[in-house]
């Protein structure tokens, strides 16, 4: 039995994976595989779940006969039509490029991004330029709540 309640039938694994389907066919897979659970025990599908399925079904149906199963299958993310967008979050290669103890260099630190997201070297710069402007904007948002906070201690200073 998957972790979801009756009430609001929310499955953790389902939204992971339907989330993530075009990012990996492997995630793809995991979707179609947690549906099929759901069918063979009979249970209704949670939404999410039941959205990507319907979403893909409808999109694949509506194209040419000859067309169909291709649709279907990049509606699903089984299949890339171009590039696959990365899964990777700008920010955590900013931080983890950005980060001297993960390498002597500039380059070595995009490598070593490279291997430990798993994506090329073309992708840890295309992300490193979004990553340092979140990072960057992050810090802003976080000073901007600390000057804030100290505003509010000066005029309510605590009591001893």
């Amino acid at each position: 039995m998957r972790n979801h309640s009756d009430i609001f039938p929310f499955d953790v694994a389902a939204f992971e994976a339907t989330s993530k389907a075009h990012t990996t066919a492997r995630t793809a897979a995991d979707a179609l595989q947690i549906a099929a659970e759901y069918l063979r025990r009979r249970e209704p599908l949670p939404p999410i779940l039941g959205d990507y399925l319907a979403d893909a079904f409808e999109t694949a149906a509506a194209k040419p006969l000859d067309n169909q199963g291709a649709v279907l299958l990049r509606e699903l993310g089984m299949k890339a039509e171009n590039r696959r967008p990365s899964h990777t979050i700008p920010f955590d290669v900013a931080l983890f490029v950005d980060n001297k103890n993960n390498g002597k260099s500039e380059r070595q630190r995009i490598i070593a991004a490279a291997k430990k997201f798993d994506v090329s070297e073309t992708t840890v710069r295309r992300l490193l330029t979004t990553g340092r402007q979140d990072v960057e904007e992050e810090a802003r948002e976080q000073a901007l709540f600390n000057i804030e906070e100290m505003e509010k201690i000066a005029k309510n200073p605590p009591s001893k």
